[in-house]
């Protein structure tokens, strides 16, 4: 088959566009596509929306396919939310449940998919994501106030050490900066442009990378303005500056703590200070946005920049004030219909601005900025251009002619980054089902559990985690069989991890009851096997993390390294052992340690911490 004709078999005829309406659509219905309103609208009395402004019909197989199984999934969560209601009427706390009766846990590399049919609710209420911000319960300064460690430390210590000063070698480029030593060089553009979009736009594509591209070629032909472009040029140079490729940190990573001390500095002043003077130029137009995409272009990517240094409460203003003006354009435009391209930058807009919100509000307890009250229609994002995603969602088709062979390599980094955005959002919204679910209060409300109901739960977010590993594209796939093994490449790298720590919060509250029950009590058999895998997996996440890769989400690498540290020595203290417990925890202080010059001050007492903890 020639390559057209195998294009054009890559996808659906255009008979084929999306013609049901959003709830018909949603719960896999037939639509008699009657305006306004359907007939299974009218009968249910819900508002009858069409989905023209998230026309699938031009996406290729690989997308189509990718996104049912991901919306498969998050569906079939409904019923863990109502097992959750269920156990909430109940009553029934964790000491008065029957002691005869164990719940099987299923380990989530064995457990089995399911059928792939939409999960339909005796109700016929239509599943709808909740879009609430995660509570900060799972941060480490909560698992510091577990009762093993006796309150040794003040509650929230690590959150103040956040909103202390800055360190005061961050503070002197900064100063340095200020003078723009390197002003702007017009001969890197080109080269620090292509950085930008190699090592930085791939994880979040919220920028028309045409679009980029000429306001680049206008600032270096014409010299900067004071407007957006320019804004967005100089702040794409600043991360082209100070981003680095994934496979060096890989090559030289080691899980010896001893070689982990010989590891090179994470990044060289110099370039540090060129980073800076390109952002300082940035950020002197910050005060000219408007309310438009790009100037929420401008302050989401400015918060990119100060996580990228270590500025989390710097970062978390941006985040803010990009996810503030985001619903201030999309009020603005209310009736105004979007071109496909502006709907397509919108949609990731909303995604990354949602995501980075939530990361850093499950860290730290600070305002919310609402954006997650937006009646949001798109469930997934489009892809920016859909005609470079193969057919094949499992495998990467090659042209066999050599003149295509970088046309190629681009079309593949596109296709990664695409299955890495999508993939991420879909764990992104599956963590939030869990926090909402098992972490709305603190660790005291787990002595509360009914385990049996606990249990039931932790099993069926395990089966989904699964399930969400086994629709992951081959460019996405990673080994998840144990410890020890890191993925060679920088997107699977960061959903492993990602992965690992969702895990992780699903299997938590067993380690604390295994932890502070008394010896005695009758559920420590039904909770051995999550608190084995908790174990495994914190050991798992710390050598992960131990990749000196310096990225957008390192600060929050660093703290739930600390978290699993903590986890380990917990467990240690009831005589909870794994194996290389002791390695581990050595491993994490020197991870924190490499960090620790430069980053905020909690990074630091997290490693004064461990230290204390382990000689204790």
């Amino acid at each position: 088959m020639d390559s057209n004709s195998r294009n054009s078999a890559m996808r659906y005829p255009r008979k084929r566009a999306v013609t049901a309406c959003q709830l018909c659509r949603t719960r896999k219905t037939k639509c008699d596509n009657q305006r306004p309103s359907c007939r299974i609208c009218l009968s249910v009395g819900a508002p009858c929306e069409y989905t023209d402004r998230n026309d699938h019909s031009s996406f290729d197989p690989a997308s189509l396919e990718i996104i049912d199984r991901l919306n498969r999934i998050l569906a079939s969560q409904q019923d863990v939310l109502n097992a959750v209601q269920a156990k909430n009427d109940s009553g029934t706390s964790l000491t008065s449940s029957n002691p005869h009766s164990t719940p099987s846990y299923t380990s989530p590399q064995t457990v089995s998919l399911q059928n792939s049919n939409a999960t339909r609710f005796s109700n016929g209420d239509l599943v709808v994501d909740s879009f609430g911000f995660p509570s900060s319960y799972t941060n480490p300064d909560n698992v510091l106030m577990w009762p093993v460690f006796h309150e040794k430390y003040p509650k929230n210590c690590l959150q103040d050490a956040v909103f202390g000063p800055s360190p005061q070698s961050l503070q002197h480029i900064q100063e340095k900066s200020k003078r723009i030593k390197f002003g702007f060089q017009e001969d890197k553009v080109p080269e620090l442009m292509k950085q930008f979009f190699l090592l930085v736009h791939i994880k979040n594509p919220i920028v028309d990378e045409k679009e980029l591209k000429n306001y680049a070629r206008r600032a270096v032909e014409e010299g900067l303005d004071w407007d957006e472009g320019s804004c967005l040029v100089l702040l794409a140079c600043a991360l082209g500056t100070i981003a680095v490729p994934f496979q060096r940190a890989h090559e030289i990573a080691t899980l010896d703590p001893a070689e982990y001390r010989k590891l090179p500095t994470p990044l060289d002043a110099s370039r540090l200070e060129e980073a800076e003077s390109y952002f300082t130029l940035a950020r002197r137009r910050i005060g000219n946005l408007s309310h438009s995409v790009a100037g929420v272009q401008c302050l989401f990517l400015s918060g990119v920049f100060y996580m990228y240094t270590f500025r989390p409460l710097d970062a978390y203003q941006s985040f803010h004030q990009a996810s503030v003006m985001y619903q201030v354009y999309a009020k603005s435009k209310q009736g105004a219909a979007s071109t496909p391209s502006d709907l397509k930058t919108e949609q990731r807009l909303f995604w990354s601005c949602f995501k980075s919100e939530c990361e850093i509000l499950s860290e730290i307890d600070l305002p919310h900025s609402g954006v997650s009250h937006l009646d949001y229609v798109h469930i997934f994002p489009s892809p920016p251009h859909s005609d470079i995603i193969t057919a094949n969602p499992t495998s990467v088709l090659l042209p066999d002619s050599a003149e295509h062979t970088r046309h190629d390599m681009a079309s593949r980094e596109q296709e990664q980054a695409w299955f890495y955005y999508l993939s991420e959002i879909a764990l992104r919204r599956i963590g939030n089902r869990v926090l909402e679910s098992m972490y709305k209060d603190d660790f005291e409300s787990w002595k509360e559990l009914n385990i049996q109901s606990t249990i039931q739960i932790a099993n069926e977010f395990l089966r989904q985690l699964n399930e969400w590993y086994e629709c992951l594209p081959a460019p996405m796939r990673f080994d998840d069989k144990g410890p020890g093994i890191i993925p060679s490449e920088e997107l699977p790298w960061l959903l492993y991890v990602r992965l690992r720590e969702v895990r992780s919060w699903i299997l938590r509250p067993f380690l604390f009851l295994a932890i502070h029950l008394p010896p005695d009590n009758h559920h420590h058999l039904s909770l051995e096997p999550f608190v084995a895998d908790s174990l495994v997996g914190y050991t798992g996440l710390i050598e992960a993390n131990s990749v000196c890769h310096r990225h957008h989400g390192t600060w929050y690498t660093l703290r739930l390294t600390f978290t699993s540290a903590l986890c380990l020595l917990a467990a240690a203290r009831r005589n909870l052992w794994t194996p290389r417990l002791r390695e581990s925890v050595e491993l994490a202080i020197e991870n924190l340690k490499y960090w620790e010059v430069g980053a905020p001050g909690d990074v630091q007492k997290a490693r004064v911490i461990l230290e204390e903890v382990l000689s204790a």
